[in-house]
């Protein structure tokens, strides 16, 4: 069972991913596909923009990497061999591009686009400074992408524009393939690397970044979301409201399921909800029995059209 501070750091990466994901859904191709409305000239952007990623992530993988320092020998090795199981992933999107009628010079020579090159000029930089352990959350997050979320996309896009697993192959492969990943970026993060000077402050820097790059719009959307703390959550007896919270596989616009939540979880609901329950039940039998005793006695129209207009 990994340490105190390995549960404390995984629970804040937990919550990172679970905004991400939020986030994520806004995007015009992702939002197009929950909706069902993606089209073949989508999944093509997808594959191109994506291929990008998937080059320049296991180069700055491997960067960091060569500069871990030889006392953590064994957590650089991990690194590398990620890197080598990654490296020639970029040939399975092309081929996925041509197997939908795609030019395989198109997405080699696209253009790379603008948000590729500023996350990855962060995580080359980054990745040039002695021990860069601190990328492992990033890995961390951008795993999840293949775990929680690859396999969902590439059946989705699969039945929308009625493709074949071949078509879909890079999708569907990371869906099962990247759960093992996520086990070794645990296992790296208990090995004690949480104790090397300066990581809980480039943790809190990480932070602080976070809150202050987050657009207007993105914060207007959290403000909505139901308030709790990770830190202090119970794992030995978790919280139902907050795991529904977390829970990203449901398609449920995120405002909407924070006031549901709020709603549920408040005491009203969970405490006096269960003593005016019966007694409003056993009050509507109650009037229906008088009703049926005296159907006519009880009638007033005046006030019924009254209430309707006032209430």
């Amino acid at each position: 069972m990994a340490d105190p501070q390995t549960q404390a750091l995984m629970r804040g990466l937990i919550k990172v991913w679970a905004d991400f994901a939020v986030d994520l859904d806004t995007v015009p191709l992702i939002d197009n596909l929950m909706r069902g409305k993606f089209r073949i000239d989508d999944y093509r952007q997808l594959l191109i923009n994506h291929r990008q990623q998937v080059i320049e992530g296991a180069r700055w993988i491997a960067r960091a990497a060569s500069s871990i320092t030889s006392e953590y020998a064994s957590q650089r090795a991990m690194l590398l061999q990620h890197a080598l199981a990654e490296h020639r992933d970029y040939k399975v999107l092309e081929a996925d591009y041509v197997a939908i009628g795609g030019n395989l010079a198109d997405i080699i020579g696209a253009e790379k686009n603008i948000g590729t090159e500023a996350l990855h000029a962060f995580m080359y930089q980054r990745a040039s400074e002695p021990n860069p352990f601190d990328l492992v959350g990033s890995m961390f997050i951008i795993e999840g992408l293949g775990q929680k979320k690859a396999g969902e996309w590439g059946r989705r896009i699969k039945e929308q524009l009625s493709l074949k697993d071949d078509q879909v192959s890079f999708l569907l492969y990371h869906s099962t393939n990247d759960q093992n990943h996520m086990r070794q970026f645990e296992a790296v993060l208990s090995s004690g690397i949480l104790g090397i000077d300066g990581m809980d402050k480039k943790n809190r820097q990480g932070r602080e970044n976070r809150g202050s790059s987050l657009s207007i719009a993105t914060r207007r959307n959290r403000e909505c979301v139901m308030q709790y703390d990770l830190a202090k959550h119970d794992f030995t007896n978790p919280d139902p409201w907050v795991a529904l919270d977390l829970d990203q596989s449901t398609f449920f616009d995120p405002r909407a399921k924070a006031a549901l939540l709020r709603g549920n979880s408040s005491k009203s609901r969970q405490f006096l909800l269960l003593v005016l329950r019966p007694v409003a039940r056993l009050s509507i039998i109650l009037v229906q029995l008088i009703r049926i005793i005296v159907p006519n006695s009880l009638t007033c129209s005046g006030c019924l059209h009254a209430l309707i207009v006032w209430a």
